[in-house]
């Protein structure tokens, strides 16, 4: 297949006309400080602040894509917008940019297309009391634990407030996100890692819903900080998850909200979609308080109770009857 390169002096003509204005990172649906790796579909913006951006073969992203580095655009692959690069744009002959292809732009053309830098990430610890559920539900208070693993179908409730987790995992869990009161923040001082994984929501009318029946705007309630990296497998997932000092890896995954990493960010898996809902009503990180830091100077949380529930009849059949990720291809 015949590869085309955009360089620099070829597309000097194209000039910087068009540009958009100074942007922040939660402009974007995806955005790391390394490398990203695209598959699937995306719905927003893409940016790389240091490295490269490849879109694999068939994907779509239905945005712009910009990087520092270079752009590289597979197959019958498609951005539905502009492409910015500090070096290289490439494209094959069936692939297809609806927008301008901007390569070689400078770090002060760049500042318009890029984030001048992620989130600052947050200073804090976790400990407590570690749970590892084999299967069966699982309700936490908000407050401080250890490890906590889900290995089993079960559910796994989260109320309204504040997080903080050693190492958080689940497989086959449901994540049953109570926002009725506000924000679910969660963080991470480890490693984070979900595998088929559903979410359902519960606003203030009072009922758990699937995530993809939300109103997608509360997506922008939930944020978890993983000081690890994060790992994301068959699953869904509602919010915005940041890495800012390792990888996240998604593979067959359908995401309401935005990937944020301070190293690479893979997306893969050719059902995998990423539907953009930027934070709002709580500013990202700030754990349901604008003003206090989750942990001041480190300072350990002060856990709350967690308490076991035991489910009804009912629960038990919408967590059976639940949409499988399966059906994201349809």
């Amino acid at each position: 297949m015949k590869i085309a390169w955009v360089s620099a002096a070829a597309g000097v003509w194209l000039g910087v006309a068009g540009l958009a204005s100074a942007v922040t990172v939660t402009d974007f649906a995806i955005y790391a400080r390394g490398d990203v790796r695209i598959q699937g579909t995306v719905t927003g913006d893409v940016g790389s602040h240091s490295g490269d951006v490849r879109v694999k073969k068939k994907a779509s992203v239905r945005g712009d894509v910009s990087a520092r580095g270079d752009v590289r655009i597979a197959g019958r692959a498609t951005v539905h917008g502009d492409v910015n690069a500090g070096g290289l744009i490439q494209s094959k002959k069936s692939s297809t940019i609806t927008g301008a292809a901007r390569p070689g732009l400078t770090d002060t053309d760049l500042a318009s297309v890029l984030a001048s830098d992620l989130l600052p990430p947050h200073s804090f610890s976790a400990g407590g009391t570690s749970y590892n559920v084999k299967h069966g539900p699982l309700s936490l208070d908000p407050g401080s634990y250890g490890s906590v693993a889900q290995k089993g179908p079960g559910e796994l409730y989260l109320k309204s407030g504040d997080y903080y987790f050693a190492d958080f995992s689940g497989r086959r869990t449901d994540l049953m996100l109570d926002l009725s009161q506000g924000a679910v923040d969660l963080f991470v001082a480890g490693s984070m890692s979900l595998k088929k994984a559903s979410v359902f929501v519960k606003d203030a009318g009072g009922d758990y819903v699937p995530f993809d029946k939300a109103d997608p705007e509360l997506a922008g309630l939930v944020y978890a900080e993983v000081h690890g990296h994060a790992k994301l497998k068959g699953s869904e997932w509602f919010g915005t998850i940041y890495t800012p000092y390792d990888t996240l890896n998604a593979r067959k995954v359908w995401v309401i909200g935005s990937l944020y990493g301070g190293e690479d960010i893979r997306l893969s898996g050719k059902v995998s979609i990423v539907q953009y809902v930027p934070p709002n009503g709580n500013p990202p990180g700030d754990g349901g308080n604008p003003t206090d830091d989750p942990s001041p100077d480190g300072a350990e949380p002060i856990p709350e109770p967690a308490t076991l529930v035991l489910l009804g009849s009912g629960l038990f059949a919408l967590a059976v009857g639940r949409r499988k990720l399966s059906g994201l291809a349809a």
